[in-house]
């Protein structure tokens, strides 16, 4: 009985369905055109087919199908009042009853939908504009322009959409969606913009996408929230881009684009990542204060200006593998891990200042890529050439040692800056191109572990003993020193500490009292050159250095002791007057009690009187010594 009754259906809407189409064909405004009149024909009677053919779904499936879309093909020119009249909450909105309807090939001169109620999802393709304007509209389904021209500007400010927004293949004068409010994704894709790209305080529910597209103008995204993330990736950009203050779920994409002015995201926040692989940068980038839950991921990012990334919260891992940078500021930032490895170039300086770092990695680690597990979030087209990388002195065998390549004029700023750890290839993972120590500021900052792997290449491997990591700790130092115009003597002595202290974590303490000596050498080198200086280091540093090794080994004072008893019991023996009436034994003990001050093994040895001047004026010599012997050990046991 069902399947009859729809069929009695059907065959009620084919029998007079022609007037409702008629109705629907002559009720339209009287100011149309006749371009309009055609097209508005043309939707009721496409309509009446397309909702018959609807039913028809229904019979066959016993389900809903899918809403029909409306296709006019003839080439016709529309005005706001047609386009009003078709999709806005309105008297004549009611005619056309489908909410998808697709136009192509027409022209506009300025379409005016502002503060429009819009009940349809316009489809338009291979069409012309001179203006678009939906500002302060309400649009119920999505908006699609494909193969679109407009000469002007598409304005969507304070815009509610519910679905999404979309210029594929089309060439715009200007694109102003400020406070645009979108529940969908924003498309811009294959499409150029001639002016400014404008999505400040935009609010997207899905994607915000601008990719392979070209923005001539400035593109400001400030405040811009998206639900998804932001994607600017395969573009070129020409003037300043601004995503500073956004908020986005996923991430911040640009990979492989090209910036020709500034860009910044200052204050950017996102749970995701910052991703900007193969990407070029011709001027400076702005990321302070940036907090990102994932990764950085600058692969073979090329940036000619500053990298400014003061006072960032990364959560994840900062990766500048086979990037080329020249200036680049962390400072006062909170970072997961820094990765340089994969010929990673620098040809400024790497500032960490007042940063906390749970890792620092130089070159690749021995067992493959640790904490790089997800690095495939995006794949890459190409790899770094010549079209990335300038030459700048670089060999081609420099690149592919995977170590970072610094240049003569790069440095390494860690003031006060907290590392967990610091790796990388030793001592080629530290050096500038032509082979000289990397100017490292080390004076203040706190490195808790390093880890200096072997280098190993062409089958030969090179491992860091621990005199050159000393010698890095002094070439790395003195380098920075020089490169600043600082005293190259200044006492350093904090990453000798660290040093020795990573090496007690371990249990290798025999080589953390080398790294400390070293330090101790270092503090009375950098005495000041003056009388003073000279004095103290005379009176005090050389005696402490070569009788207990600056308190490091303090058993070296077992030796001078036993060199001065044996000196005064041989000094006995030979100069006592004959007939001798002491004993070998009485001249070992007097030497003793002689050369230790406080010590006292018996009372004989207390009155006794040498009755030979010279030998008295020798164990006077051998007593004075005894006391400075014995004042060195206490001081250098309790002061170090």
């Amino acid at each position: 009985m069902k399947f009859r009754f729809e069929v009695f259906s059907l065959f009620l809407f084919l029998c007079f369905g022609a007037p409702a189409a008629a109705d629907c064909a002559s009720s339209y405004p009287k100011n149309f055109t006749a371009d309009e009149k055609i097209v508005w024909s043309s939707l009721c009677e496409s309509g009446r087919f397309e909702e018959a053919g609807e039913i028809f779904n229904v019979i066959e499936n016993e389900g809903e199908a899918e809403p029909p879309i409306v296709v006019v093909t003839e080439s016709k020119a529309l005005s706001s009042n047609f386009m009003r009249a078709v999709f806005a909450n309105g008297k004549y909105s009611d005619a056309i009853p489908f909410q998808n309807i697709s136009l192509r090939g027409v022209y506009f001169e300025h379409l005016d939908l502002s503060y429009a109620q819009i009940q349809k999802s316009l489809f338009l393709s291979e069409s012309y504009a001179d203006s678009i304007n939906i500002n302060h509209s309400t649009i119920k389904g999505s908006w699609e322009f494909i193969d679109v021209s407009v000469g002007l500007d598409v304005s969507a400010t304070s815009a509610r959409v519910d679905g999404s927004f979309s210029l594929q293949n089309s060439v715009i004068g200007s694109l102003s969606a400020f406070q645009l409010e979108l529940k969908g994704n924003l498309n811009i894709n294959d499409t150029t913009v001639q002016d400014e790209a404008n999505l400040e305080g935009s609010n997207v529910g899905g994607w915000l996408n601008f990719r392979h597209s070209t923005a001539a103008g400035r593109f400001n995204a400030k405040n811009a929230r998206a639900g998804f993330g932001i994607d600017l990736s395969d573009s070129m950009f020409e003037a300043l881009v601004s995503v500073g203050y956004a908020r986005s779920k996923i991430g911040l994409i640009f990979s492989r684009s090209r910036f020709k002015e500034d860009v910044t995201a200052f204050q950017f926040d996102t749970e995701g990542g910052f991703y900007g692989q193969d990407t070029i940068f011709e001027s400076n980038v702005d990321v302070r204060e940036m907090r990102v839950g994932r990764d950085v991921r600058f692969h073979r990012a090329q940036v000619e200006g500053v990298l400014d990334s003061r006072g960032v919260v990364v959560s994840g891992i900062i990766y500048l593998d086979g990037g080329v940078f020249h200036d680049l500021w962390f400072g006062t930032s909170e970072i997961g891990h820094i990765s340089l490895y994969e010929s990673a170039a620098i040809f400024g300086s790497l500032n960490l200042d007042f940063s906390i770092l749970k890792g620092l990695h130089f070159s690749h680690p021995p067992d493959g890529e640790a904490n790089n597990k997800d690095r495939d979030f995006e794949s890459v087209e190409k790899s770094a050439g010549d079209e990335v990388m300038p030459e700048d002195g670089i060999t081609k065998a420099q690149r592919n040692t995977m170590l970072p390549i610094w240049s003569d004029d790069a440095s390494l700023s860690l003031h006060r800056t907290k590392i967990d750890l610091l790796a990388g290839h030793f001592p080629q993972a530290f050096r500038t191109k032509s082979g000289n120590a990397l100017p490292v500021d080390l004076r203040t900052a706190d490195i808790e572990k390093f880890d200096f792997y072997d280098y190993c290449m062409e089958g030969t491997c090179e491992e860091p003993s621990i005199n050159d990591r000393i010698a890095w700790i002094e070439g790395s130092r003195r380098a920075w020193a020089e490169k600043n115009d600082e005293d190259v003597a200044r006492y350093t002595p904090k990453p000798y500490e660290h040093l020795a202290e990573d090496f007690r974590t371990i249990g290798n303490d025999e080589a953390a009292r080398i790294v400390s000596y070293a330090k101790m050498k270092h503090r009375a080198q950098s005495r000041p050159k003056s009388f003073w200086g000279y004095f103290v280091r005379a009176a005090y540093d050389t005696p402490l250095q070569f009788i207990v090794g600056f308190g490091v080994y303090p058993w070296y004072a077992i030796f001078w002791f036993a060199g001065l008893v044996g000196v005064g019991t041989l000094l006995g023996v030979v100069y006592e007057r004959k007939p001798r009436e002491k004993s070998n034994w009485f001249w070992f003990r007097y030497s003793l009690e002689n050369a230790i001050p406080l010590l006292d093994t018996s009372a004989e040895y207390k009155s006794v009187v040498v009755p030979n001047g010279k030998l008295t004026g020798w164990f006077l010599v051998l007593k004075i010594f005894g006391f400075v012997l014995v004042t060195i050990v206490v001081g250098s046991l309790t002061f170090g």
